[in-house]
């Protein structure tokens, strides 16, 4: 079976601050789901899957937790899949930590993983398997139309310019509440508008495909940040204490 997964000429740049929690060391009794901030960045996608001359599509969901504490950062990735059905292997996250201003961070299995880990590049990792290679921006678009409603911004946009490949719409949403969370879609757009974007919808319509000659179904793509409260938050922090020693 061949894959043809369709490209959206968008992605995430990560940028990362650090927190001053003041935690150093672990302590099972003192520990404190305050002492961590996370938050979950998803995505939502549509695959297209090309088989013997025909066409089929479905819709992906991927979630990547990012926990900061201290001047750490670690990412909770995505489980594995099976090839066959895509469907998630339970307990097949592995974990990405690093100390902000850092070029190298460190893979590990998962959070029982009691070695040295795997070194590797930051930007690179990130990369290749959470999101953070590109950005959004409006130099492209066209504002069209805008709505404000409790605090919440929302901007349509559609392309100055397009081909069969190229979205329909594009939505940005902004909001105040979201302004202390770590991380950013657009460093730029959050500075203009003194709020954060967090959430961007790309819209395709329904159209006739030439490179497919046949009819395409709309589409969406969503990329969101949600605020996280950490449930296992001991062995996250004994997690940050034990690996603390690798990244100094």
């Amino acid at each position: 079976m061949n894959k043809n997964i369709f490209n959206v000429k968008v992605a995430l740049i990560a940028t990362l601050t650090s927190l001053s929690l003041g935690c150093k060391t672990f302590n099972k009794n003192n520990a404190k789901a305050d002492d961590l901030k996370a938050i979950d960045l998803i995505v939502s996608y549509t695959v297209t899957l090309a088989n013997n001359g025909e066409i089929s599509f479905f819709n992906l969901k991927d979630t990547i937790s990012i926990i900061f504490h201290d001047d750490l950062i670690l990412y909770k990735l995505l489980a594995r899949r099976k090839e066959e059905s895509e469907k998630k292997i339970s307990g097949s996250e592995s974990y990405f930590i690093y100390k902000k201003n850092s070029g190298d961070g460190y893979l590990f299995n998962n959070l029982s993983d009691g070695s040295k880990g795997t070194k590797m590049s930051v930007d690179s990792f990130l990369n290749q398997r959470a999101f953070a290679n590109a950005t959004f921006d409006t130099s492209s678009l066209k504002l069209v139309e805008k709505k404000d409603s409790n605090k919440i911004v929302i901007e349509k946009y559609i392309p100055l310019t397009s081909d069969e490949n190229t979205f329909d719409s594009i939505y940005y949403y902004y909001s105040p509440h979201f302004k202390n969370i770590h991380y950013s879609f657009s460093r730029n757009l959050d500075s203009i508008k003194g709020m954060k974007l967090y959430e961007v919808r790309i819209l395709y319509e329904g159209k006739f495909s030439n490179k497919y000659n046949l009819p395409l179904p709309k589409r969406e793509f969503l990329f969101k940040i949600e605020e996280l409260q950490v449930s296992n938050f001991q062995e996250i922090l004994h997690f940050f204490d034990t690996k603390r020693k690798f990244l100094n």
